[in-house]
């Protein structure tokens, strides 16, 4: 049976790292899949900001924070519309690997971003499913994701 006690010393290795990010600014930082999604404006709907937060959440996984930003950049450069659930929706799956070809496991990548727009349209009401439990029901969202899977939910 595993133990649910923290390792020992984590507190101090937590406020090192926490005094040291004071000052350091890591990739995440402005790149990371936390922070791709346009704000919601005349030009984008809270659902699609949303939406985006969730593809760049699908596509981070296995993938450097800079090869996620620019895929994102991509899909909104690239994709009739901008990136949102129809533009998705409405993309022949080439379109989409060439947008997204540098992310780890593109292909697989590709197939679930279709999956789960699908998903978000017919289940959702063209939004994201606003639990933990139902963004981990989406193709391409795994456990390992629910931290972020939180912050997605916090946006509702």
């Amino acid at each position: 049976m595993e133990s649910s006690k923290p390792p020992v010393g984590w507190e101090r290795a937590y406020k090192a790292i926490k005094e040291y990010r004071r000052n350091n600014i890591a990739p995440v930082d402005t790149m990371g899949c936390g922070c791709l999604a346009e704000e919601p404006s005349d030009k984008i709907t809270p659902q699609t900001s949303r939406f985006q937060s969730l593809v760049a959440l699908m596509l981070s996984s296995q993938t450097k924070d800079h090869v996620t930003a620019a895929a994102i950049q991509n899909l909104r450069q690239i994709l009739p519309g901008g990136l949102n659930l129809d533009s998705v929706l409405q993309a022949k799956e080439e379109l989409l690997d060439k947008c997204i070809f540098k992310v780890g496991f593109h292909r697989k990548k590709v197939t679930y971003l279709k999956q789960a727009a699908k998903i978000c349209k017919e289940e959702y009401d063209g939004d994201i499913p606003n639990t933990a439990e139902g963004l981990m029901k989406l193709p391409g969202v795994g456990p390992k994701m629910v931290v972020f899977s939180y912050f997605l939910i916090k946006k509702f």
